[in-house]
């Protein structure tokens, strides 16, 4: 991919706009010999891709969620990459990233006046320091439809005037996913504040399902460390934090069938007791791409996942149990009437459970807004590998 001019600070701002990914075209600011020969069209929405520290536009990330905007929608996206300001030691590429935001908002003001095309129909997606990024870009233009902040880097930000970071004000809509608020010395990198006018917290915010916990993260990365596996470090670092992008990608195609439900809430404590678990007034979003359309759904949000989309349970021997994980039907459920059950305790760990298991409630939310469905399993014993059958009731 071809680089535009230089920037202060020697920022590389790499503007792709691509109509399938692998295609990229190059636009220059101040060259309309550029925009003219590439498939830009102003009647078009505009997204803006910005990655974060120590990063590129061809992070697998980048490129999962290009394809799926893509597949969404016959969007102009840009992808910004400014590999070199990012590749810096992390206190001069923070230093960097405003020249960067000033960039994009130079190159905003330029499309206005050569292409016409207007702020309320401009999206910038922001992973990392891109997602401040995003708000030095959203303050420097009027009228800026939304910005998506994907875990915005917490170090030099977390606590700090709105001037300095992303905030509500840089667009006229701000939704921000956390996935990495653990402190900067169990090696989080993460803001933990609200930053923007919805803000998710999947799993409370801290450690994602299938990226280890805290001690195997921390020692893992120190030990890839001491043996000089760089690339194995920067990916049992960035796990948490890279995270927010996938869930963010994952949304887009996944509103019709298993959309990321959230809700508000007080703490993820009092989600995780049970206290903030319906749509009641509307006070719940979809997180990731649709959460604009939830217009109810605003301040700080909380959700569950697992590992991945499809998701295993994880029980725990405590009674009651009280389980909660997402599925991704292949096709919308449509009314349900009963529901058939079966598990398998067929694991290394199966000997610390009881062999038969007491069902006594089982309760699908589908959709937003929800369908609610109960069924009434009246305590049916269920043995391994022994279907049992539940009502609605």
């Amino acid at each position: 991919m071809t680089q535009v001019d230089q920037g202060p600070m020697h920022n590389g701002s790499g503007h792709r706009d691509n109509f399938g990914v692998g295609n990229e075209q190059h636009i220059e600011v101040n060259n309309a010999a550029s925009l003219e020969a590439s498939n830009f069209d102003a009647a078009r929405r505009t997204v803006f891709v910005v990655h974060g520290w120590i990063h590129d536009i061809n992070e697998e990330w980048a490129q999962q969620l290009i394809t799926q905007l893509l597949s969404q929608e016959d969007y102009n996206v840009i992808g910004v990459d400014w590999r070199e300001g990012a590749s810096k030691m992390y206190s001069q590429s923070t230093a960097n990233a405003r020249v960067v935001g000033a960039q994009i908002a130079q190159m905003l003001d330029w499309l206005g006046q050569e292409a016409e095309i207007s702020n309320s129909k401009v999206h910038i997606i922001g992973h990392s320091l891109g997602a401040h990024i995003a708000g030095y870009a959203g303050e420097r233009v009027d009228g800026l439809r939304r910005i998506s902040g994907l875990d915005p880097v917490g170090p030099y930000f977390e606590n700090t005037d709105p001037v300095v970071r992303l905030d509500p004000t840089d667009a006229d809509f701000v939704d921000v996913i956390h996935t990495d608020m653990l402190p900067i010395y169990f090696l989080g990198l993460g803001i933990k504040m609200a930053v923007g006018h919805v803000d998710f917290y999947p799993n409370g915010g801290l450690n994602q399902p299938g990226c280890g916990n805290l001690f195997d993260t921390f020692w893992g990365t120190i030990w890839e460390l001491i043996t000089l596996d760089l690339l194995g470090a920067l990916m049992a670092f960035s796990c948490n934090h890279v995270r927010s992008a996938d869930f963010y990608t994952d949304s887009i195609n996944a509103i019709d069938l298993c959309p990321y439900a959230s809700y508000v809430c007080g703490s993820y404590d009092d989600y995780d007791d049970g206290l903030c678990s319906t749509c009641e007034r509307e006070l719940c979003s979809s997180m990731g791409y649709h959460s604009e359309s939830y217009t109810r759904g605003r301040g700080s949000l909380y959700l569950s996942t697992g590992e991945n989309p499809i998701g295993n349970v994880d029980l725990e021997p405590d009674s009651p149990v009280y389980i909660e994980f997402r599925i991704r039907p292949i096709k919308k459920l449509g009314v349900l009437i009963k529901m058939d059950l079966e598990f398998d305790d067929n694991s290394f760990n199966s000997w610390l459970f009881p062999d038969t298991w007491f069902v006594d409630k089982v309760i699908i939310r589908e959709g937003l807004p929800e369908e609610v469905y109960t069924f009434c399993g009246h305590d049916q014993p269920a043995k391994s590998k022994k279907t049992i059958t539940v009502y609605t009731c």
